[in-house]
């Protein structure tokens, strides 16, 4: 899994994640994440790819991510 799946980052050089709200347990342990609730929405944004993959992965595996 690589670039693709996480999309282009935004024009503030983010890697954006859409999820849902039960999404919020999981980002424990993730630094450099900011996090906003957008209309029953969490908007996840990091700089850093890794952390976005590895995000992106751990929703992906319990089914929280948004369709985009």
């Amino acid at each position: 899994m690589g670039r693709e799946k996480l999309g282009p980052r935004s024009p503030e050089g983010y890697y954006v994640i859409l999820a849902r709200p039960e999404a919020a347990g999981e980002l424990e342990g993730i630094e450099g994440l900011i996090v906003e609730e957008v209309g029953g929405t969490l908007c996840i944004k990091t700089r850093s790819r890794s952390a976005a993959l590895k995000l992106y992965r751990r929703l992906a595996a319990r089914g929280l991510l948004m369709d985009r």
